[in-house]
């Protein structure tokens, strides 16, 4: 005797391994935390470098953060808000890369104002990073 199920069975049973494919959003979290850890700690390394007037060092670290920010842009994520955590610190990074290289040509110049117009753009991307961090650490803990 053949036994009919329910369509409705076989659609949640379908859904089911569906999603079950997709990947978790603790995963995603680890995939945008990976990436942050890993600049950090490259910059990190760069910055507590005994030759600070190195400015290799800080074309390099430039360069990092540029590289950082399209990685978390290409983070295949499934999460749209973790997308848009994940642009977000894509900016922060691309400010700060930015803001380094204004340092760059402010030591070049020997120009002040350059300088200070350099440390108010860290300031703001720091800020702003700040603020990330605490929204993408509550929305992953949740």
């Amino acid at each position: 005797m053949k036994q009919n199920y329910p369509s409705y069975i076989i659609a949640g049973v379908l859904i089911g391994f569906l999603t079950g494919c997709s990947e978790s959003k603790f995963v995603q979290c680890q995939k945008i935390f990976t990436t942050i850890n890993s600049v950090e700690k490259q910059t990190r390394t760069l910055a507590n470098s005994p030759d600070l007037k190195n400015q290799e060092n800080w074309l390099t670290a430039a360069q990092i953060m540029e590289k950082t920010a399209q990685k978390l842009e290409n983070l295949q994520l499934s999460d749209p808000q973790l997308k848009n955590y994940a642009r977000g610190f894509a900016q922060v990074y691309r400010d700060n890369a930015a803001a380094t290289r204004t340092m760059l040509q402010a030591w070049t110049n020997k120009d002040v104002n350059i300088a200070i117009q350099a440390q108010k753009q860290v300031q703001t991307a720091g800020q702003e990073e700040a603020k990330l961090g605490e929204k993408i650490n509550d929305y992953c803990r949740n």
